[in-house]
């Protein structure tokens, strides 16, 4: 399928008539009861076409006639991008929901099914709130809950037995985020200087990760960890779903702490008080670990430390193309102060 007919055909995610016919002719097999859908409401939540690609995000309100003549109401969401990832995203779905994550405390969204021409999926819509939604209430919100639900998945995840039926591809710096090569690249034309600084952090990154993945022993790590995948009906939620399983692979356990805290600590600075960020990314590490800072072991704090260093890069990447200077400036600090950690050893996951 060529690029532009690509393009087209994850943009029919945002067409009524085409989902109404796609809804009719696949719903039955997913709900017994279904007849028709007699009302379809769109939302999108992400729709992109550019030069290169198209991605799309939309939400539908469903009212379907079922069998006993009954309207019957569901929500859905359909994911789409032109590159095709968001097969091996279903995929990956659908294993974990496979394998312990549909049912109990810790879940994911329920997968239904693939539109290959479309190069989308859809599944059932997540009730609840994201994560950091809660974050703008005030700066004395109670976070414990939610942290430990946090850190429990992404501990079921990481501790989840591995058949042979599918083939994971590897977490490494080297295969994730084309935005920070690109961002390396134009950063130089930007200001020689400043890229060069960025040059010299992406390489102590990767020769960090390969030196600690000599001794490694893989796990599945969901790779993009942060508040706003984390869905909770309210901060007292007994439950916890996680969506965007985009980036799933196998390795380093760390990668996710890592991930969480840095966009924990980004996403809340803005909101809450440097304590008050400070002390909720240690809440979260110690319920992950069920220790006390200083009794966890020491080898894991340099990885750690390297995936917030990884995804304060990342940040500044995408900022960078924001204009916003003074705050990608903020976050290169902060990743080489990430990397002295890293060098040190230190029991330290906090800058400030």
């Amino acid at each position: 399928m060529e690029l532009e007919e690509q393009k087209k055909k994850v943009a029919l995610l945002n067409d009524e008539l085409f989902i109404k016919d796609c809804f009719n002719q696949n719903l039955g097999k997913y709900y017994p009861d279904f007849v028709e859908v007699k009302q379809l409401d769109l939302h999108a939540y992400k729709k992109h076409v550019g030069k290169t690609s198209a991605v799309f995000v939309v939400g539908y309100k469903v009212e379907y006639l079922a069998k006993d003549n009954s309207i019957k109401k569901i929500k859905l969401v359909a994911t789409g991008h032109s590159d095709g990832s968001r097969k091996l995203a279903f995929a990956k779905l659908n294993y974990l929901y496979q394998h312990g994550f549909n049912d109990g405390k810790y879940l994911v969204t329920k997968p239904l099914f693939y539109l290959e021409e479309n190069l989308a999926f859809v599944y059932e819509a997540s009730i609840g709130h994201r994560l950091f939604s809660f974050f703008k209430a005030d700066e004395y919100l109670n976070l414990a809950n939610a942290m430990n639900l946090a850190a429990a998945w992404v501990k079921k995840l990481h501790h989840l037995e591995l058949d042979e039926t599918f083939a994971w591809p590897k977490f490494s710096v080297n295969h994730i985020g084309p935005s920070v090569q690109k961002f390396f690249t134009d950063i130089i034309s930007h200001n020689e200087v400043l890229g060069k600084r960025v040059e010299k952090m992406l390489a102590d990154i990767k020769n960090h990760e390969e030196k600690f993945q000599q001794n490694l022993k893989p796990c599945l790590v969901y790779g993009d960890y942060h508040p706003e995948n984390v869905i909770l009906t309210s901060l007292e939620a007994k439950q916890i779903k996680m969506i965007d399983f985009t980036d799933v692979a196998l390795g380093d356990p760390m990668v996710d702490l890592g991930s969480f805290l840095q966009q924990l600590d980004f996403m809340g600075h803005r909101f809450f008080s440097r304590a008050k960020v400070n002390y909720e990314k240690e809440y979260f590490i110690t319920s992950y670990f069920g220790q006390k800072i200083q009794d966890i072991p020491a080898e894991f704090f340099p990885r750690i430390n390297l995936y917030q260093a990884w995804v304060a890069l990342r940040t500044a990447a995408f900022l960078f193309y924001m204009h916003k200077d003074d705050s990608v400036n903020l976050l290169l600090d902060e990743v080489e102060k990430y990397l002295v950690l890293v060098e040190s050893g230190e029991r330290k996951i906090n800058l400030y």
